[in-house]
């Protein structure tokens, strides 16, 4: 097999190693369907992918009835559902994902996790109605136990973002949760 692009490499390689591999094989994801509307032969983990970009709470519950991965990394995007669904501001899909075990502080693949991900898009959208999903998204993850000082690639920790943005009433979310 020859190597085109990172995905298929990827699959190529887990052929090449088969089944004595074991955990490292296992960890491949499925190759990407095309983008656009869930539609009756993507996987799970794609379809619960899909709902937590557009919100479609509809969706994600079936996803996760069907057996997807609430931790699903997707390659292509570097990113699960529930930095996702963080990100877009869609707060009953990240309570959704939260108890359905979605981890609280996985990493995208630039480290950020899906509490940072939240601060960034609250300071995109700070004072409209966006923001104040975003505060409660950010209020969830952090009762759900997130870790408010990891840091991304760029250095930057919700905590530190917090601090220098000038956002009290995060930083008194912070304290109470036990930041030092």
């Amino acid at each position: 097999g020859v190597c085109v692009g990172p995905i298929r490499c990827c699959v190529w390689r887990r052929e090449q190693l088969g089944p004595s591999r074991g955990r490292a094989a296992a960890a491949i994801p499925p190759l990407p369907q095309p983008q656009g509307r869930a539609h009756a032969n993507m996987s799970a983990d794609l379809i619960l992918f899909e709902a937590s970009i557009t919100g479609d709470v509809r969706d994600l519950r079936r996803a996760l009835a069907a057996g997807a991965n609430p931790n699903f990394l997707r390659p292509d995007y570097g990113r699960t559902s529930l930095q996702n669904a963080a990100l877009y501001a869609h707060l009953e899909a990240v309570t959704i994902l939260l108890s359905a075990g979605a981890h609280v502080d996985a990493t995208s693949t630039d480290n950020r996790t899906p509490l940072l991900l939240a601060l960034i898009q609250f300071d995109w959208f700070h004072g409209k109605r966006a923001g104040q999903r975003q505060r409660a998204i950010i209020t969830a993850l952090v009762a759900a136990g997130a870790e408010i000082h990891s840091r991304n690639s760029a250095d930057r920790s919700p905590f530190t973002w917090a601090l220098a943005k000038g956002y009290r009433w995060m930083l008194l979310e912070f304290l109470r949760a036990g930041a030092v």
